[in-house]
């Protein structure tokens, strides 16, 4: 099936961004694997070969390095620590510094490593993060520790440096930096876009932020696992107005990725403006370096995982997910501005929606007098609408009528009779983005809620709701 024929779809959810497009064109791998696994098996090598080069093109020189579960567990400052020393230590190994001498003893590279980076103990022993204020952070571990989505605080070890994102604040950044470096922090962590309220990081801060992150030996990563894609470009700080400060020599030095590209890690970019300084200069370089890290620290990717993650990757590029992006935010956001204006004061201003193109948050209240399932973190006023980047989604009628309008009903209807036949029901809680539950769930809108006291009341002021639906007929 091809994404041409695909009508719209009103789940902005997407399983928290893990999903670009309802129908994915799958190559023939799928074939070859499902018939004969075991050859497909043999030449795994060739196909990670494949997904590297592909990652690697698409996103412009960054090299998909290390493999995860999940963005948490690649977001840990140990395993970037423990990366940064490894690369240091191959990089003398291999001489590619001639400004240390090449040793071969382990005792006696650690003070070049630390001088290599300017660090001391404990930025070895306790390294941490600086945080720029608004990012989501992690489900767990250091970075837990700025997440407002949890009732109960899951971080653990070394709280992270918080930075606060402000253009006339910008000066101080390097003091600010100067002070994070002081207490073990080795790299600064930022999401270009917050995905708490939704709002930029300004270009002028960015560069800022570059500049003081390089005066002060300081790595800058990017959170890419949610604007990877949905801002118009490749990655995000890939942005024409971020370009002039992420030119290869001077941009981020690493990407953490995940969600809707199928598969979580940490990227590399090995021109960095700091990663430069280990002197991977070369292509045949930096390929050593990473299968010297795959094969000896992260694990392998099983084979399906990879193929998929080959296919996302072929139609984002065949596809321009990126370009195409765009417009299905301005679309978007522009049936929001005609819905609304219809019951808004004459002469009334626009109500701002925050993001980057089909990354749109908007707030809870306007969110919900739509029909559409958003994802939203418990303990804010944003929503984020996740809208997928299928071909159906660039046509403004089509959108207008099957996710603004009367169309969309019957296809609703019908997913709802689909999933009713198989003892299904919507998954995600249209009041809180949580996994739904219960028999109460609108059969006309496709919508539904969690089996929680606050989301069932929330849930019955849905427009639609009666009690025929709440008995399930249809």
């Amino acid at each position: 099936m091809g994404n041409d024929i695909v009508l719209p779809d009103h789940d902005f959810h997407g399983s928290w961004g893990r999903r670009y497009t309802i129908c994915l064109p799958l190559s023939n791998l799928w074939d070859e694997y499902k018939s004969n696994r075991a050859s497909v098996e043999l030449r795994y090598d060739e196909i990670l070969a494949e997904y590297t080069n592909l990652f690697t093109e698409f996103f412009d020189g960054f090299i998909p390095l290390s493999f995860h579960a999940h963005v948490s567990d690649a977001s840990n400052p140990s395993l970037i620590t423990g990366f940064l020393l490894y690369t240091a230590g191959v990089s003398i190994l291999l001489g590619l510094d001639s400004s240390i001498p090449t040793r071969m003893v382990q005792p006696e590279m650690i003070e070049p490593i630390k001088r290599f980076y300017g660090w001391n103990n404990c930025h070895i022993t306790a390294p941490r993060f600086a945080v720029i204020r608004g990012a989501y952070g992690a489900a767990y571990g250091h970075l837990a520790y700025i997440s407002k989505e949890w009732d109960l605080s899951l971080g653990a070890g070394p709280e992270p440096f918080v930075i606060e994102p402000d253009d006339s604040l910008a000066a101080d950044l390097k003091d600010r930096l100067c002070e994070a470096k002081s207490i073990g922090c080795i790299a600064v962590v930022l999401e270009m876009v917050s995905t708490t309220n939704g709002l930029p990081i300004s270009p002028y801060f960015f560069s800022k932020l570059r500049e003081a992150c390089l005066e002060n030996n300081l790595f800058l990563i990017v959170d890419e696992a949610l604007t990877a894609i949905r801002c118009g470009s490749p990655f995000c700080f890939q942005r024409e107005e971020y370009a002039v400060s992420t030119a290869k020599s001077c941009g981020p030095d690493i990407v953490l990725f995940g969600k809707g590209l199928g598969l979580c890690g940490f990227a590399v970019n090995f021109g960095g403006q700091m990663m430069k300084k280990a002197g991977f200069v070369t292509k045949d370089s930096q390929m050593l370096m990473t299968a010297f890290w795959r094969n000896l620290v992260t694990q392998p990717v099983q084979t399906p995982v990879l193929i998929e993650a080959i296919d996302i990757l072929k139609a984002a590029q065949t596809e321009n997910w990126p370009d195409r992006s765009k417009s299905v935010g301005r679309i978007v956001r522009d049936l929001v501005w005609e819905a609304e204006a219809r019951t808004a004061m004459p002469g009334a201003e626009r109500n701002p929606i925050r993001g980057l193109d089909s990354m749109i948050l908007i707030e809870r209240h306007r969110s919900s007098k739509f029909p559409i399932n958003g994802a939203m973190l418990k303990r804010s006023m944003w929503v984020r609408w996740l809208p997928k980047l299928d071909l159906s989604m660039t046509d403004p009628n089509l959108v207008k009528n099957y996710i603004f309008g009367s169309e969309g009903v019957t296809n609703r209807q019908l997913k709802s009779r689909i999933a009713v036949a198989h003892g299904k029901m919507p998954m995600w809680c249209y009041v809180c983005s949580t996994p739904a539950g219960g028999p109460d769930w609108c059969r006309t809108c496709f919508l539904s809620s969690r089996t929680q006291q606050a989301c069932e009341e929330a849930f019955r002021h849905h427009p639609c709701f009666d009690r025929k639906q709440l008995k399930g007929r249809l």
